[in-house]
């Protein structure tokens, strides 16, 4: 859970597993602490995934951080903490950044942002929508971790449509 005050600053709460709480480490957390790391930061937006997290500053940059798997922090997660999951057989090794980071693609412009179970959406001030994750869950066409632009399809009486705002689910 993220919490943003008037103040802009950010709260996290909940399972730490995977830096999702972007607090530094996966320590469960049971009541709101304030992300540091966002202080020179203010947010006006967060979003919430599976296992990763997505805030939106007001200068219009996104920052990301818990597990990269799928791509899903929109920059490759070589500098995080690796981090096992699966059994034995079926070692799923990514890492984790557990610390907001910003995603060098979209270091301004954005207006909003959205985060599914292993995907993210930008849509940015001139209309255009960008995803990275996991492509078969409603956001780029294929795995990504970088921003990849989603095509919006036109109408005869609309040739370039606008989008007005951004939700996804869990893999839609």
């Amino acid at each position: 859970t993220l919490l943003l005050d008037v103040s802009a600053r950010v709260y996290a709460c909940g399972q730490g597993r995977f830096g999702a709480l972007g607090l530094g480490g996966e320590a469960n957390q049971p009541t709101p602490v304030h992300i540091r790391a966002l202080i020179a930061a203010p947010v006006r937006q967060m979003a919430c995934g599976e296992r990763h997290s997505a805030v939106l500053t007001y200068g219009g940059a996104v920052l990301t951080f818990g597990w990269a798997r799928h791509g899903a922090l929109g920059a490759p997660a070589a500098r995080g903490i690796a981090h096992s999951a699966g059994s034995a057989a079926s070692m799923n090794v990514a890492s984790i950044v557990p610390i907001p980071r910003l995603v060098p693609a979209l270091r301004r412009g954005v207006q909003q942002i959205a985060c599914g179970a292993n995907h993210t959406l930008a849509l940015l001030e001139d209309g255009s929508l960008f995803g990275f994750g996991r492509g078969d869950s409603g956001g780029p066409l294929a795995d990504s971790s970088t921003p990849t632009a989603i095509p919006i399809p036109s109408r005869a009486d609309d040739p370039v449509p606008r989008i007005a705002a951004l939700s996804c689910g869990r893999s839609h």
